[in-house]
């Protein structure tokens, strides 16, 4: 490689200095080939006017987004020639080919422009550079001598291309310019392993733009295709053949295909249509799908259900072997404490008496199952514009004959502390769920500052178990859920604590499900397990389920959401930050301008949590977010800015907010910063001892802040 490296710089003969206008763009830069308005172009259209403009607007990207990093840099250091602008002239003309050096010329085109046409100002770039650009002639025209150029500096080097069209030179080298897969390898510094894994991986996903699906493929997914064709047993399933690159059973394939793909669905009507996400959306999925993928039973319930963590819980495969894993522990440290026997303390005794008692209770159990396999079905209300109107609170924890009327898109629950405010989010929640067991005692959790991993104490866990009497109108739909809690007859009474029921009522059909709590084994649930639309909530007292997290990070990945919340903390909180992504250990790594790679628990709380409310709403999608004393860790400054990003995002999904705070700031803020027909306000109070929930539209508080800033907080003086 390094012999190969001082040919191509003998090849590059002295500098010069050309005009930006003598500059033409290349329309088959590696760089830009995974573009959607990407269109392979021969040499004799290179000056075309339309073919540069294409190539350009791609380059720079809308407002500049792609060339940002290098405007940004001109204007605050001038422009340093750190790396050469490498240029091959166009025949005998006075017109030069870019080489290498497409996105600098294209930044430099755009301040050009912008100089010329609305005189901004430079910094410190020298605007006489733009009719002497220093640049070096290559004169070597072998496309596959540029090509390895190009593939020691944006693969094996520190200016990487997109995984996707790094790829693709490499194909291109290998099948185009003869080179053999070890040829290929060594020029460019990488594996031959590597090299063959890639073009299995671009053979895989040739063949999923050629299917069905194929108009779904996404460059961003090159890694879910890599992912599929590295893992052995994804290998055995497919029966995939190395030399042929391509897969031995088509049926397996094509099930593949649709797992990996959106799933559209329509009904009787023309607009009767819903969206359903990808059930393997990225590499992780990939690998968890790999551990069931010989388990049919487990692959049906990934059908029916179109989720991943449902069909792994009931994949015999996965559950014997773990079963089998878990019980050979306990016998190989119980032969350990054994041998120990004459160190084992009273107390230990009392542990090895609850761990029998676990034991056996785990030998009884088998007509019901365990909570967390309860599969979620699909939501009741579809997709729906209109949400929440009328919620109406018989009982619930400390209320009593609260309503919430004329809810719109965005609802301020307000008062002071102790007021009743987190409660009233958690109806809306249990209204969301229904009868699903599983969200059920995520709730009884959540509200008693568990994480979702961590273990409880059953029998103060049991005592947590909330009652509830609860109707609401949901669209043109009648809803009413009750919660009552009570014992019921069981098998093994002598474990046995107590039971929650679920009884749920959507326009006249009816759901029940059971929840059942024992000593020394874990709840079971049964019945049907009915959910009325998605719902996330935040709150600052609890960390957010790592695995709900990590699941909206991936939706605001498709549907641009995550780039919105970005910008948002780049223009209010850190202009400094480029990119907030996941590593391989699944932290979340802020890329910054000024500082080196940080993880994000390095920054601020307030920072922290904006990004993670932000990314909520894409799980939340045709449902609601509920978000518990929003003021808390973020500045009083950011107040003012945040209703319009939680009014944006609500629209992008489709989803209604439920938010409760105790800062008037707060509350003001959504009042200013909403339109008055998205919001309404909801203010408690205490009257003989009773909460008293007092309704406001958004254009009745707005007058009333104007006129006599009012506080909501306080009800009506």
């Amino acid at each position: 490689m390094q012999k190969q490296t001082q040919q191509a710089r003998d090849s590059l003969p002295q500098s010069s200095l050309e005009s930006l206008e003598s500059l033409y763009l290349d329309p088959n830069n590696y760089r830009i080939i995974d573009a959607e308005n990407y269109v392979k172009e021969p040499e004799k259209r290179v000056l075309n006017q339309d073919v540069q403009r294409r190539t350009y607007n791609i380059i720079v990207g809308k407002n500049a987004e792609h060339v940002r990093d290098l405007i940004d840099s001109f204007r605050e250091n001038g422009f340093l020639p750190i790396d050469q602008i490498q240029v091959r002239r166009l025949g005998d003309s006075s017109e030069f080919l870019v080489v290498e050096g497409n996105r600098r010329i294209a930044a430099l085109k755009y301040l050009q422009s912008k100089y010329e046409e609305e005189s901004v100002d430079l910094g410190r770039l020298d605007p006489a550079l733009f009719s002497k650009v220093p640049v070096v002639y290559y004169t070597d025209t072998g496309e596959g001598h540029h090509l390895v150029l190009m593939g020691l500096k944006h693969i094996s080097g520190n200016k990487k291309w997109p995984t996707i069209n790094q790829a693709e030179l490499i194909r291109t080298l290998h099948i185009k310019h003869g080179k053999s897969l070890d040829e290929a390898s060594k020029s460019l510094g990488i594996s031959k392993r590597e090299a063959g894994t890639i073009l299995e991986t671009l053979s895989l996903i040739d063949i999923y733009r050629d299917s069905d699906y194929g108009d779904q493929f996404e460059s961003s997914r090159y890694t879910v295709f890599g992912e599929i064709v590295r893992n052995q047993k994804m290998r055995a399933w497919l029966k995939w053949d190395k030399a042929k690159m391509t897969a031995g059973n088509a049926e397996n394939l094509d099930r593949l295909f649709s797992w990996i793909s959106k799933d559209v669905v329509v009904g009787d009507e023309s607009d009767d249509e819903q969206t359903h996400e990808a059930i393997v959306a990225g590499v992780r999925d990939v690998r968890e799908l790999a551990k069931i993928i010989d388990d049919e039973k487990a692959l049906d319930n990934l059908e029916s259900t179109r989720s991943l963590s449902d069909a792994a819980l009931s994949s015999s495969v996965f559950g014997e072997d773990k079963a089998k894993k878990s019980l050979a522990m306990i016998d190989k440290h119980a032969n350990v404490v054994f041998g120990l026997s004459e160190h084992v303390t009273d107390a230990d005794r009392e542990d090895i008496e609850k761990l029998i008692g676990k034991l056996r209770g785990l030998a009884a159990s088998g007509k019901t199952q365990p909570v967390s396999a309860a599969a979620r079905p699909e939501y009741l209300a579809g997709k729906n514009t209109d949400k929440f109107t009328r919620i109406d609170i018989a009982e619930f924890r400390g209320l009593r004959d609260i309503t919430l009327a004329g809810a719109k898109t965005v609802n301020v629950v307000a008062g002071i502390n102790n007021s009743g405010k987190t409660t009233i989010l958690e109806a809306v929640r249990l209204l969301c769920s229904l009868t699903s067991t599983r969200d059920f005692l995520s709730l009884v959790k959540s509200r008693g500052r568990v994480g979702e991993a961590d273990p409880v104490e059953i029998q103060w866990f049991v005592e947590q178990l909330p009652r509830l009497s609860v109707r609401a109108r949901f669209a043109a739909k009648a809803v009413a859920l009750r919660v009552g809690v009570g014992e019921e007859k069981q098998e093994n009474m002598a474990q046995y604590l107590n039971s929650a029921r679920l009884d749920a009522a959507v326009e006249g059909n009816e759901f029940s499900s059971r929840v059942h709590f024992f000593e020394n084994y874990l709840p079971r649930a049964e019945g049907e397990f009915a959910s009325l639309c998605p719902s996330v909530s935040a709150t600052p007292f609890s960390a957010l389920d790592m695995g709900l997290l990590l699941d909206c990070h991936s939706k605001s990945l498709k549907e641009d959401s995550k780039d919105t919340v970005i910008e948002f903390l780049r223009e209010h909180i850190d202009r400094g930050i480029k990119s907030i992504e996941l590593d391989d250990r699944d932290h979340f790594i802020v890329t910054h301008d000024s500082k080196p790679s940080l993880d994000l628990t390095m920054f601020g709380d307030g920072l922290q949590r904006i990004f993670k409310i932000g990314l909520l709403f894409a799980c939340a999608e045709d449902g609601v977010v509920l978000i518990d004393e929003f003021e808390n860790a973020i500045h009083v400054s950011l107040l003012a800015k945040l209703p319009a990003l939680v009014h944006a995002l609500a629209k992008t999904f489709n989803t209604q907010v439920f938010i409760s705070s105790h800062s008037k700031e707060c509350i003001d803020a959504f009042s200013s910063n909403i339109p008055d027909e998205d919001v309404s306000f909801y203010g408690f109070t205490e009257s003989d001892g009773a909460a008293v929930c007092r309704h406001f539209s958004g254009e009745r508080l707005h007058v009333l802040l104007e006129s006599i800033d009012f506080d909501l907080r306080g009800g009506v003086k």
